[in-house]
């Protein structure tokens, strides 16, 4: 054989295995990415609150320096709180919805931006972009229900807002907690106008 058919033999076996070789590498590439993605939680508590109106008392919590804020139960009233979220990745993220970590005595949350120091209202939510290390605060506003499914003086709390977001076309969602830990006092039975359960 001419050394040239040599070569050419030579390089035809060569080729599907850099081929298969480029493959693997790229393989490896989109699982490494696709990981790193997965774990990516970016949205974290941002640097102001707003607090609610109510009784602020220390954590009884050791791990949880936050204080508590006792609020009072006023059926059918609202009580408004915010916080801010910051994205603190390094991609910027599209901010989708938002969801309240609660089933106790407040329901019906509607969410509205605001500039940081909560004084004032860009309106009710929509969807938003979040540049890496910027910040967007957050007025929660939630109404008292549900007295009767709880005991006269029992409580039930609040202690973080869920975030769902997209970072690169993919939607993922996190647990912000709040400034501030909040718990709705269940009211005497003069004050829940249904009846509770006995």
């Amino acid at each position: 054989m001419p050394p040239e058919t040599d070569a050419r033999t030579l390089e035809r076996k060569r080729s599907p295995l850099i081929i298969v070789g480029i493959l693997a590498l790229l393989v490896a590439g989109l699982g490494g990415g696709a990981g790193l993605l997965v774990r990516y939680q970016p949205i974290v508590r941002g640097s102001s609150g707003l607090f609610p109106s109510g009784k602020a008392v220390p954590s009884t919590d050791p791990s949880d320096d936050r204080p508590t804020y006792l609020v009072t139960y006023v059926d059918g009233k609202t009580t408004t709180f915010g916080l801010s979220i910051r994205n603190s990745g390094r991609w910027g993220v599209t901010i989708v919805g938002l969801e309240a970590s609660t089933t106790g005595m407040l329901d019906h949350f509607m969410y509205r931006l605001s500039d940081t120091g909560f004084t004032t209202d860009k309106g009710p939510f929509k969807a938003f972009a979040l540049r890496p290390q910027a910040e967007q605060a957050i007025k929660v506003i939630a109404r008292f229900w549900n007295c009767e499914s709880y005991v006269v003086g029992g409580s039930a709390g609040m202690e973080s807002v869920k975030v769902r977001f997209k970072v690169l076309g993919v939607e993922r969602s996190t647990s912000v907690p709040l400034g501030e830990r909040i718990e709705v006092m269940s009211p005497p039975n003069a004050n829940c106008p249904r009846p509770r359960a006995a």
